[in-house]
């Protein structure tokens, strides 16, 4: 009859409802440092990726956030920013934020 199995679509949700506040500590320092409204913050999958492996691999010390484009004449305004590990992706003329690890250990809540 009705039975449901254990972890079915109920948990899935849950789980996709559940955010990294260490992500989202990170998303709003940059938001701050480079006074982009929430509203109109970009950002990638690859870039996301790059912000996960910052938070937990020990071996990535910094990570660059770039503010790398914004919205052409006429269209609400977006403002991309574009994550990577290291300082090796410098862009003239735009904005920019660095996180450095001070500890050799995955970042936590704490």
């Amino acid at each position: 009859g009705g039975r449901r199995r254990a972890g079915g679509s109920g948990a899935r949700r849950l789980a996709q409802a559940m955010i990294d506040q260490r992500k989202e500590y990170v998303v709003q320092c940059i938001l701050s440092v480079l006074n982009i409204p929430r509203e109109q913050f970009r950002s990638n999958k690859d870039s996301n990726t790059v912000l996960e492996n910052f938070l937990d691999d020990t071996r990535a010390k910094v990570l660059q956030a770039i503010e790398t484009s914004e919205g052409e004449n006429g269209e609400k305004q977006q403002r991309t920013v574009t994550c990577s590990i290291g300082f090796s992706n410098f862009v003239d003329n735009c904005n920019e934020v660095h996180f450095i690890k001070t500890s050799p250990t995955p970042l936590t809540e704490q």
